[in-house]
């Protein structure tokens, strides 16, 4: 069983239009530019990073949302 698990190759894609899929190429880049930020100042990464997380439960927040990723978190869901 366990080598009929393994051979299983489980592949899903979420069908997206041209503005939702360049709202996660530009969520994805923001994402990007902050794990490349990390190496310089990870403090204010840190926050930045608090800032998305609050930005995808703004019911919720924690602290300060970004606007920015908010503005394309929500793209990619509608």
């Amino acid at each position: 069983l366990l080598n009929r698990c393994r051979a299983v190759e489980v592949v899903v894609n979420t069908p997206r239009n041209a503005e939702q899929t360049q709202a996660l190429n530009n969520v994805n880049s923001l994402i990007e530019a902050a794990i490349d930020k990390m190496q310089e100042d990870l403090n204010n990464t840190k926050e930045m990073v608090q800032r998305y997380l609050n930005a995808c439960s703004p019911d919720q927040p924690d602290g300060p949302i970004d606007q920015r990723f908010q503005s394309q978190a929500n793209l990619q869901h509608s």
